[in-house]
């Protein structure tokens, strides 16, 4: 996944001057390869004044954590946010997100899955917004299955972009974006 950031000397920025320098993550090292790079640094103190991710990034996030946030995305071989979020079903407890659990509805077989421990009259009550058509099944808080389709998924993706880096820095041990 790929995450730029744009960094600035906020000690530059209050004295009239607009430095900074942009930069893809991961580097080797934070200090060497983005803040000493900084031209017309004044003082130690940086902000981000622009990114480019999926995710929102404030101003002063820890650069230092949003390195090994991307250190991580790359090892984990996360590039979209479709990767991630099957990563983060995988790997993290979502119970306390309003992330749905989704399963891949690519044969009736996935289907019948779903549906071998319910009794017909369950069935029939637990069928809510359902398109046999569309490729993604869910319960939603009520127990009952709907779908959504490809475009739905991706909009439910960019909706949820925050809480899945979060859920996947929790996991990595890395603070999170809030």
């Amino acid at each position: 996944m790929k995450i730029n950031v744009m960094v600035s000397s906020l000690g530059a920025y209050t004295n009239g001057k607009l430095t900074g320098k942009c930069v893809n993550l991961p580097v080797d090292d934070v200090k060497k390869d983005i803040l000493d790079q900084i031209n017309g640094a004044e003082g130690d103190e940086f902000f981000i004044t622009d990114y480019t991710a999926p995710f929102t990034i404030g101003e002063y996030t820890s650069l230092t954590d949003l390195n090994k946030l991307a250190k991580a995305l790359n090892d984990e071989e996360i590039d979209t946010l479709e990767d991630l979020y099957w990563y983060v079903i995988e790997n993290c407890d979502i119970s306390a997100t309003d992330l749905p659990f989704l399963y891949l509805y690519d044969e009736d077989e996935a289907f019948n899955r779903l549906m071998e421990d319910r009794t017909p009259i369950e069935i029939a009550t637990s069928i809510g917004h359902l398109v046999t058509s569309d490729e993604y099944l869910y319960f939603d808080g009520y127990n009952r299955i709907n779908s959504m389709n490809k475009a739905e998924f991706e909009s439910m993706l960019s909706k949820s972009a925050d809480d899945l880096i979060n859920l996947f820095a929790w996991d990595h041990e890395i603070s999170s974006f809030e």
